[in-house]
């Protein structure tokens, strides 16, 4: 295989950062040239490894389209992981719908027209998730959900029509005559480090109170959780493969995960909370109590939306989010992608107490 250069989208994020560690770790493997990345903010390695490629940087949203264009430019394949994540009470649905929608949207016609072969889009278990139980789902027993029925309705659509966009171009043609090879691939909720999400979120609430997280939600329902590192790792494999046989895994999607013990959120934060010397308070928030705030705090929203705009995180949908068991099953990409997690639960976790213990929570 000739040397291959590969841009990844969103690579100075949470995810994109462990993806260009991982991309450096399999260099060789993939023959890879160089690494680029696009980014609104100038890409800096912030995790500790050592870079075995160049990379080159362009910053710019992806509705820049000469900047994407230069990016793209020259390039073999795309990992578009750069996306607007927004679940709030009163979320911003037009930069959901400009960035995941329209800017996947530009960015596929561009990286058709610059003869990009292989393209991969980082999708969302938002896209799926909904209010009743999933134990066990998989690419053929999961289904996309119509907007009202989503957890998180305005992103999980938005994500949803990022989607359709990638798989629809698959097959197309492009200048020099190949096809174009698209494929999705669908990610567990992640935690580890550079993470500013749940579990970042909550080790600032107890830090403000002291050092005690309020206890909410049940202890029995099933959540899922992937570490970074593994789900990055996922990439890779679903690059080599789509590169190597695009016959078998063109145009499909596959769901990532590892090997973390699925369990209670609680229970995972628990781990999170004593690395900082912190723990949950000794009693527990009563549900009616939660359901009964997130009304309030909804009813108000709404009351005050035409002069003010409610910038609440606590929402019924995030409370439902801690309450409804949902798991999914990643066998599909074992057998297809050769995909197996890099770092074991007992090493993810490890890394991941160390990031946490150690991050500014001012």
């Amino acid at each position: 295989m000739d040397n291959i250069s590969v841009l990844v989208t969103g690579g100075n994020g949470f995810l994109g950062q462990h993806i260009l560690k991982h991309l450096h770790l399999a260099a060789d493997d993939l023959h890879l040239s160089e690494i680029r990345v696009l980014d609104l903010v100038p890409y800096k390695n912030r995790l500790d490894y050592k870079p075995t490629r160049p990379v080159k940087v362009y910053e710019g949203n992806l509705l820049d389209e000469e900047e994407v264009r230069r990016a793209c430019k020259g390039v073999e394949a795309v990992l578009h992981i750069a996306s607007y994540i927004d679940t709030k009470l009163f979320p911003n649905t037009a930069k959901l719908d400009q960035v995941n929608v329209t800017g996947t949207q530009s960015l596929i016609d561009i990286s058709k027209e610059e003869g990009v072969s292989y393209f991969i889009y980082c999708s969302s278990v938002s896209c799926v998730q909904g209010y009743t139980e999933v134990l066990g789902g998989t690419e053929s027993t999961l289904t996309l959900l119509p907007e009202d029925k989503l957890l998180f309705r305005c992103y999980g659509s938005s994500k949803q029509k990022a989607m359709k966009i990638v798989l629809d171009s698959n097959g197309d043609k492009l200048q020099h005559g190949d096809d174009m090879r698209t494929m999705i691939l669908v990610p567990t909720t992640m935690y580890g480090e550079l993470d500013q999400g749940c579990f970042t979120l909550s080790l600032k609430v107890a830090y403000k109170n002291k050092g005690c997280m309020p206890k909410s939600g049940s202890d029995t329902t099933l959540c899922q959780f992937g570490y970074v590192g593994n789900i990055a790792w996922g990439f890779v494999c679903g690059l080599k493969t789509l590169i190597r046989q695009p016959d078998l895994v063109a145009g499909q999607q596959f769901l990532l995960s590892d090997d973390t013990p699925i369990g209670s959120l609680h229970k995972l934060q628990q781990q999170f909370l004593e690395c900082r010397g912190m723990k949950y308070t000794t009693y527990k928030i009563p549900d009616l109590v939660m359901y009964f705030m997130a009304a309030i705090i909804t009813i108000l929203g709404y009351i005050l939306y035409p002069i003010y705009t409610l910038d609440s995180n606590f929402t019924y949908s995030g409370f439902h989010f801690i309450q409804t068991s949902f798991y999914i099953k990643y066998q599909k990409a074992k057998d297809f992608l050769s995909y197996t997690p890099l770092y074991s639960a007992e090493e993810s976790l490890q890394a991941a107490k160390q990031y946490y213990s150690t991050m500014d929570l001012g």
